[in-house]
């Protein structure tokens, strides 16, 4: 991980060095590297991009797996149901039992999803009390998605049309630093874009 990520004046960032030291804890028996491997596989960093190779590292280290399971592992799963990607065929339902498996864990981005997927009826009954609940798991688990999220859902009819809630929220999401917040509090604009809209 260190090299993946690299540490300002320690070491530089390598993807290469960090693929070859996954690979061997992971031939060790260190299933925690094989999501390392599952990532760098599925965003091509430091090897060709294989999204079905990503796969066969992540699902060892999902739900099947108990207590040892991974939030990132569930959570790219969930996106290979949802997305329908490298021959695993699309299954909504299916989607959200990962996804919502890896906020369980704690994995704060599944939060953020599982709230999406709560507010939209996607792959579970529509669900407004409990994608604000994931909204703000998210939040505090530092995740500035689940603050904005927080304020469009103010912002709008869905939740109650509460400016002052919104602009509670939107300021929250741009003091951690989230970029569509900030620059619509200098634009003087309320939340009216979801994240994953941009």
């Amino acid at each position: 991980d260190i090299y993946a990520t690299g540490i300002e004046g320690v070491v530089e960032q390598d993807w290469g060095k960090m693929i070859d030291y996954a690979n061997k804890a992971y031939e060790l028996g260190y299933m925690d590297a094989g999501v390392d491997l599952g990532m760098a596989y599925y965003y091509g960093n430091g090897v060709e991009e294989d999204k079905k190779k990503a796969f066969d590292y992540f699902y060892p280290k999902t739900t099947c797996s108990g207590k040892w399971a991974s939030g990132w592992a569930n959570y790219f799963v969930g996106l290979y149901y949802e997305e329908g990607l490298a021959g695993v065929q699309k299954d909504l339902r299916t989607a959200y039992i990962y996804i919502e498996h890896a906020a369980i864990i704690g994995n704060a981005t599944a939060m953020v999803k599982a709230g999406v997927m709560l507010a939209s009826g996607e792959g579970t009954p529509m669900n407004y009390e409990a994608a604000v609940i994931w909204f703000e798991n998210a939040m505090n688990a530092g995740e500035a998605d689940g603050a904005y999220y927080l304020a469009y859902y103010y912002s709008c009819a869905d939740g109650g049309n509460d400016p002052e809630k919104a602009d509670k929220y939107q300021q929250i999401a741009a003091d951690m630093g989230h970029e569509i917040a900030q620059q619509e509090i200098e634009q003087g604009v309320s939340p009216n874009q979801l994240p994953d809209e941009q």
